[in-house]
């Protein structure tokens, strides 16, 4: 079971999926789902989707609130008369309110998963000289140039360094 300290708190009061966080006896905490939360749940567990997928794209991945927890909640909302009826009166209101939060249309395999595209743009950019980088590398091969019209023989900068 997952255990609570401040900082997880935090994280899950975060999301926009939670309703409210109570802290409980010997460390552990009970959760409160907004009911568009629970209805959306719901819609993505009748397309196919899996609840870890939904509570992941809500914010609440199942390293910091338990993968057990979600795994019941998704159980408890398949068997909700009341979470069934308000989603075949007022259908999925969750995505049109967080539309930042929403698992319906990803592909299963998950090849268009958000963190994976963070991550890839993230190594792109890393591989990338920064405008920084570029300025500090001008004036060295300015001073190259100096160097040069002087007829002073100095190694680049990259050469210079002790091994």
């Amino acid at each position: 079971m997952v255990r609570l300290d401040t900082e997880r708190m935090r994280l899950i009061a975060a999301s926009p999926a939670v309703s409210e966080v109570t802290r409980c006896s010997r460390g552990n905490f009970r959760l409160c789902y907004e009911p568009d939360f629970l209805v959306h749940l719901l819609a993505c567990l009748d397309a196919g989707d899996g609840p870890a997928k939904v509570f992941r794209y809500a914010g609440l991945p199942s390293s910091l609130i338990g993968y057990k927890r979600i795994e019941r909640t998704a159980y408890r909302v398949r068997n909700s008369f009341e979470t069934r009826s308000r989603l075949e009166r007022f259908g999925d209101t969750w995505m049109r309110t967080h539309p930042d939060h929403v698992s319906v249309g990803v592909p299963a395999d998950g090849s268009a998963d958000s963190a994976d595209e963070f991550s890839r743009i993230m190594v792109a950019l890393s591989n990338r000289p920064t405008a920084f980088e570029r300025e500090l590398e001008a004036p060295s091969s300015e001073m190259r140039d100096v160097e040069s019209l002087l007829g002073l023989s100095v190694a680049p900068a990259a050469e210079s360094g002790a091994e």
